[in-house]
């Protein structure tokens, strides 16, 4: 039996990868015979850390393997005659050896699994459309086949545009099952007419660390944050930080500790930018500021984490390793998947949207969730115990369910 998964992510953006290891276990829990291919955006350090037979992802190698002018149009030249012939149901002639042996793979799959992940959104922009077609490909070139298609827990949105929003969902009808893993994604997909779709979770929050938050105060809140929006949104929201932070450090004489949750500059995604200017600030303003923690370069993600009395987080995966660590959060969401999640662990009331965020907002929340954090950590452990509970026997059979009896 072979197993495909078209669209792994880097493992330098930790909480891809805390889901894609659970992916993972998974699938060689249920198939233990299964011969599985992988693709990624960063192969030789996925290979390093799976031990499978892994390349670049369709969009990788387009865009990144090689990053001169031409051969990027090259290969996406490439890829629209490939969708053209695809299209036009015409004999498949490729020139282009990887996405030759990519379509026999394809081919020869017995099981698509899309991995986990809030990949598939967009905003205003021809790069983002054309980055969320990226996305979407592989999505499409799975028709080649005669696999079945299971796409892991993810989040859906938001769109810039209706027909965005239209394409995606057009594309998800057309695998056998889609899991979503908060309410939100469920409900847009069953709108726009999807039969296929489940409700269940973020795979990361089924692992649970071994090693708990100690009770005693450490006087210590920790954050995460990342680049988003307009320039101008951005500067006002970690003005925001800044100013909620200054003011609990002279109030509740707490310390801070950044966490850069995603260090991955080569793919657009780094964090340590964000995290060192509101240190600076920070800084000259006279709080008292401990060493960043890079969570990437880190063996265990929740170390990061355990000494913490409270998390202030933008990444959402931050608030979720938070979470299984025993360390409450604050959450600011940039899109709605944050506020699903935090629902789903009982923690609704302490989530602040990014375009609502003032100073003042800000700080009497999180001082309202310091003054309560023992209450809130154990809230939360039990809302994460009950989920845990009921999709850990869950999402298996969702797998085992698309797949052929005589093929298990």
């Amino acid at each position: 039996m072979k197993i495909l998964i078209p669209n792994a992510t880097s493992p330098r953006n930790v909480g891809d990868r805390e889901m894609t290891d659970i992916l993972l276990s998974m699938l060689k829990e249920t198939f233990p015979k299964a011969e599985i291919t992988m693709y990624s955006f960063d192969p030789a350090l996925m290979k390093k850390e799976t031990g499978l037979n892994v390349t670049h992802s369709l969009y990788s190698y387009t865009a990144f393997q090689d990053t001169s002018f031409w051969m990027r149009v090259k290969r996406a030249l490439h890829l629209v005659y490939v969708i053209v012939l695809i299209r036009s149901s015409l004999p498949l002639v490729v020139f282009d050896d990887f996405i030759k042996k990519m379509i026999v793979e394809y081919r020869q799959a017995d099981l698509i699994v899309f991995a986990p992940g809030g990949y598939i959104r967009s905003q205003q922009g021809v790069k983002q459309a054309i980055n969320l077609l990226m996305q979407l490909l592989p999505f499409y070139l799975s028709k080649l086949t005669k696999a079945k298609t299971l796409v892991a827990p993810i989040s859906l949105g938001p769109f810039f545009a209706k027909w965005q929003v239209n394409l995606a969902c057009r594309i998800l009808h057309s695998m056998d099952t889609v899991i979503a893993r908060e309410k939100i994604t469920c409900t847009l997909l069953k709108r726009n007419g999807a039969k296929n779709v489940r409700l269940s979770t973020d795979l990361a929050l089924l692992r649970t660390s071994k090693k708990k938050k100690k009770m005693q105060d450490s006087r210590t809140i920790g954050f995460t944050i990342r680049p988003w929006s307009t320039t101008e949104n951005h500067k006002r929201v970690l003005e925001c930080l800044v100013d909620a932070f200054v003011k609990l450090a002279k109030n509740e004489h707490i310390v801070i500790r950044p966490i850069v949750q995603v260090h991955a500059p080569a793919y657009g995604e780094d964090d340590s930018a964000c995290a060192k200017e509101v240190v600076s600030r920070l800084r000259k303003k006279g709080a008292k500021v401990l060493p960043t923690f890079y969570v990437a370069r880190m063996k265990h993600p929740s170390n990061a984490y355990r000494e913490l009395d409270l998390l202030v987080g933008m990444r959402m995966h931050s608030n979720i390793i938070a979470a299984t660590s025993g360390v409450p959060f604050v959450a600011i969401a940039y899109e709605y998947k944050t506020n699903g999640i935090s629902t789903q662990l009982d923690n609704a009331e302490y989530v602040i949207d990014f375009d609502n965020v003032t100073a003042e907002r800000l700080y009497k929340l999180i001082k309202k969730a310091y003054v309560k954090k023992n209450k809130l950590r154990k809230k939360i452990a039990q809302a994460l115990e009950r989920l845990q509970i009921t999709e850990e026997t869950r999402i298996i059979p969702e797998m085992t369910m698309v797949m052929p009896p005589i093929q298990i």
